[in-house]
């Protein structure tokens, strides 16, 4: 990209190959180095080949490794194996999520909701609320996308004050279960596009999760969302939501 700025024009197919080579070289490198306990980098060099951003990321990333490795292991929560695995469906907009999405909860043990774009809200509440149930009751009702879970806020409200103790992992379990039994099945899942971008949160609150990201050719994407009422009518646009 930086070529094509700088040029106004598309670089060589060869030009092309010979920045693949380097930046797969210096990717193998940078794992090498991963793997070693001491962290010993030669940052002049890096500095030298890849210019000052790139080795500052690379400084940042394995610096942030060493201090993962100087920190005291913590087992795994019992959740993490004790609860069977739960799909969450992600990808991109307009990628075949809803059919993937429609074949899973037809399976007669699997309960798949509508999408639920209000686990985003609550990933992003403060924590530490006075009333912790009502608080996360507030979050999930004010979501537009609440009312298409036809679940009762009253029989949420019960499963919520009996956790003991309350954490958001297990008011999102709740929920889950809630789904579930009212649709008479054993397990839960999730299918929400925009979750690929909080993947990382989400596993740390239910570790049972499991991500299948559905992964469809862009252009189709973007010739896809452009005849939806709510899509993009441009290109940059269709990027900013892809």
């Amino acid at each position: 990209m930086g070529l094509v700025r700088l040029t106004a024009q598309s670089p060589s197919l060869a030009l092309r190959r010979a920045l693949y080579e380097n930046v797969a070289r210096f990717v193998r490198e940078a794992q090498e180095i991963g793997r070693d306990p001491q962290m010993q980098v030669d940052f002049d060099r890096y500095t030298t080949a890849l210019g000052w951003e790139c080795t500052g990321k690379l400084t940042y990333v394995l610096s942030r490794k060493q201090a993962a490795a100087a920190e005291p292991q913590t087992p795994k929560a019992a959740c993490a194996t004790d609860l069977p695995p739960a799909p969450f469906v992600v990808g991109a907009c307009r990628s075949g999520t809803t059919l993937f999405h429609l074949m899973l909860n037809a399976h007669p043990d699997l309960a798949i909701p509508p999408e639920t774009h209000f686990v985003i809200d609550l990933l992003k509440a403060p924590a530490g609320a006075a009333q912790p149930v009502e608080a996360f009751l507030q979050r999930v009702s004010s979501n537009p996308f609440w009312q298409d879970q036809h679940v009762g806020a009253e029989a949420l409200r019960q499963r919520l004050t009996a956790l003991a103790p309350f954490s958001m992992g297990a008011a999102l379990r709740a929920f889950y279960r809630l789904y579930a039994d009212n649709a008479g099945k054993a397990r839960y899942g999730d299918k929400t596009p925009l979750h690929l971008a909080y993947m990382p949160q989400i596993h740390a609150l239910l570790p049972e999760a499991r991500f299948i990201h559905v992964i469809r050719d862009g252009r189709d994407v973007a010739l896809s969302m452009k005849d939806m009422f709510w899509g993009p009518r441009t290109v940059p646009a269709d990027l900013l939501i892809s």
